[in-house]
């Protein structure tokens, strides 16, 4: 016996059968959505000159020192803080995603001390740590001039190169 002839034998099995589709479809396209977005991040994350922030700081005691914000953009799926620091080196990195709507995560909260996640919610996937080395200049105000008018990343290497 077919789906559809059970769906006619037994009362409510249709509306319950019909919601089901709805709800598989709607997770698939949320799923989709997600590896979309994903496969948007990687080639960005493969080209990052430090993965994590320990490697970044711990390559050069002299960048824990007082760093400058030059200047924010706004590229791909992420908005990025250029950093002068004063080994002279000027980095990016992500501080947020351009719309985190769209990159979103499923995060579980335990109640009263339950092993298991007992609620679920949808939530702003964690940014990766990612740190590009941009140049290099002499100064925070020489940053500031050679960014420019820089609006991607490309861009703001070319004006540091």
């Amino acid at each position: 016996m077919s789906v559809v002839a059970r769906s006619n034998l037994i009362p409510g099995f249709s509306g319950w059968l019909k919601r089901r589709r709805v709800r598989a479809a709607e997770r698939e396209r949320w799923v989709a959505q997600q590896r979309e977005h994903q496969a948007l991040v990687d080639p960005v994350m493969a080209g990052a000159d430090f993965v994590s922030w320990k490697s970044f700081y711990d390559g050069d005691v002299r960048r824990r020192g007082d760093e400058v914000t030059l200047g924010e953009i706004i590229d791909g799926e992420f908005c990025w803080r250029i950093i002068w620091f004063p080994t002279t080196e000027v980095v990016a990195w992500p501080f947020r995603w351009r719309d985190e709507r769209w990159h979103s995560t499923v995060l579980g909260q335990s109640y009263l001390r339950s092993p298991h996640p007992s609620g679920k919610t949808l939530g702003p996937a964690p940014l990766p740590e990612m740190i590009f080395s941009v140049g290099a200049a002499e100064s925070a105000s020489e940053g500031i001039r050679r960014l420019g008018s820089a609006s991607t990343l490309a861009e703001l290497c070319a004006a540091f190169a």
